[in-house]
């Protein structure tokens, strides 16, 4: 719901009015009227009879004015969100029908569709003030319409560079334009983070290891929502990668972002690959995204000769619905992203030479509040699956899965599958804007086709237990601890991670 300020608030509910509710009190209330019948007159935009379903307050009921003033301010939101802030409900007239009950007249003034004129934003200390113009999209939809500024809210938040944004601010400046006054906490956008992990020797024969990460990030750079990253993550002694990103925010100054990105991974003796791509995407002022992609994957096999030397180009396009309030911590909207991609590989191995290969992702969150606010269900599905026209797959072309963000309960990058469904289903109990303890169930069907160097493989892994996330000074920290199916409690896996954008 917007904010009204004192203006609006005043115009809302008139200062008549509110001393004729303030009569009211004094004299009705004392000697306990009950009430008549009560009239609407005025309303045109939303029925009468839709409007008397807001007013809580029957015939026959003792008039109380504050709940008469409450019904006032419900039927002024509904204004609000059928995009007429600047209504007003009036008393027109309380009247005795006899010596113990009295009518109530209510009169509307619903206004126009009003301009939206000017953003007013105030915490911004970095970040450029063009940034909210243009999220608002005020230059090509000027007039208030609720639900594009809601969703305008919400992809501030995703820009992952505000702690918090809070709820527009409604002021009046005429009887046609509005203003909207925001308020941000910019959070740290410059960061280098890193984790280090020692792995004990398996067996005497076998030594331990160091496993980790390293990431460098700028996620505002110049306060213009620019962002670049640089992160290098070790897994094995003989499995490690290294990853670039950069992304334009409005090229052109249109809504139109572009990220290019570089990404390589050393498998040691199983291959080398080094990936390219870039990303335009266009997104709309109601939520909707919709995602392009084009991408370079070149494989160089190792000495086990497990895969062929190959290289392949993709195109991709992705369609994406996000109405998520708080993107690290939703309590309400929902995700929604369906796309697919074609590309060719070229490879010794394959007939002819070239094959076509095709890739389908689908995901999808529901956030639902119940019994408290503060009480969240987060259901989740992710589907992704990848085939080849003629010839097979190889290790390289395979979905890493298990760990934090996939299957929590098993090691990191454990599976490697053609195809795969997840379920996630958590119950949270949130504690801060993005913190929240909660306990968690993730349920997958795995699959692998067999190939000749590749044996068949379905699963259908359960993994359970308690989830934690709450800021730090260097972000948000995510946290689990998952059990697996038929494991034992001294066989619980500890996932950690810290995210920095979104």
């Amino acid at each position: 719901m917007l904010q009204r300020n004192t203006i609006l608030s005043l115009r809302a509910v008139a200062t008549s009015a509110v001393l004729v509710l303030l009569l009211a009190s004094q004299v009705f209330s004392q000697s306990r009227y009950a009430i008549a019948s009560i009239e609407i007159r005025g309303a045109r935009v939303i029925p009468t009879t839709e409007l008397r379903k807001m007013i809580s307050s029957a015939v026959g009921d003792s008039f109380v004015a504050s709940q008469l003033e409450m019904e006032i301010h419900t039927i002024l939101r509904a204004y609000e969100r059928m995009n007429y802030p600047l209504a007003t409900c009036e008393i027109e007239k309380i009247q005795p029908r006899d010596s113990t009950s009295i009518d109530i007249i209510l009169r509307i003034h619903e206004g126009v569709v009003p301009r939206v004129t000017d953003i007013s934003v105030s915490g911004n200390t970095i970040t450029d003030s063009s940034i909210f113009t243009r999220e608002f999209f005020l230059n090509e939809f000027p007039h208030f319409d609720y639900r594009a500024i809601e969703s305008s809210r919400n992809r501030l938040a995703r820009l992952g560079i505000f702690s918090e944004v809070s709820q527009p601010e409604v002021k009046a400046i005429s009887d046609s334009t509005i203003g909207l006054r925001i308020s941000v906490s910019e959070s740290q956008t410059t960061f280098i983070d890193g984790i280090l992990g020692y792995n004990p020797p398996a067996s005497g024969n076998v030594g331990g290891y160091l496993n980790g990460f390293i990431s460098l990030g700028f996620l505002n750079i110049a306060g213009s929502a620019r962002r670049a990253t640089l992160d290098y993550r070790r897994e094995t002694p003989s499995t490690q990668e290294i990853s670039a990103t950069y992304q334009e925010p409005w090229i052109f100054n249109v809504p139109i972002n572009a990220s290019i990105s570089f990404h390589e991974r050393d498998e040691d003796s199983i291959y080398t690959r080094t990936s390219f791509g870039i990303e335009p995407s266009f997104f709309l002022s109601n939520g909707v995204e919709i995602r392009a992609s084009g991408s370079y994957d070149n494989i160089v096999p190792g000495s086990a000769h497990l895969v062929s030397s190959s290289h392949t180009y993709s195109i991709g396009l992705e369609g994406v619905y996000d109405s998520r309030d708080n993107i690290a911590s939703p309590r309400n909207g929902f995700l929604v992203s369906i796309g697919g991609g074609i590309g060719s590989k070229s490879s010794d191995s394959i007939s002819g030479g070239a094959a076509s290969i095709q890739s389908v992702r689908i995901s999808a969150l529901v956030p639902m509040s119940h019994f408290s606010e503060r009480l969240v269900f987060v259901p989740s599905i992710e589907v992704k699956l990848v085939t080849l026209s003629h010839g097979n797959l190889d290790e390289s072309d395979l979905f890493r899965v298990g760990g934090l963000r996939s299957l929590r309960g098993y090691y990191e990058s454990e599976f490697h599958i053609s195809q795969y469904a997840i379920v996630h289903a958590e119950e949270r109990l949130i504690t801060g804007h993005s913190s929240f303890i909660g306990i968690f169930v993730d349920y997958g069907y795995l699959h692998r086709t067999q190939t000749p160097m590749l044996a068949g493989q379905t699963l259908y892994p359960l993994g359970y237990g308690v989830s934690l996330q709450f800021d730090t000074q260097l972000g948000l920290l995510s946290a689990s601890i998952g059990l697996a199916k038929n494991e034992t409690l001294d066989r619980a896996k500890l996932h950690f991670g810290i995210a920095k954008g979104f």
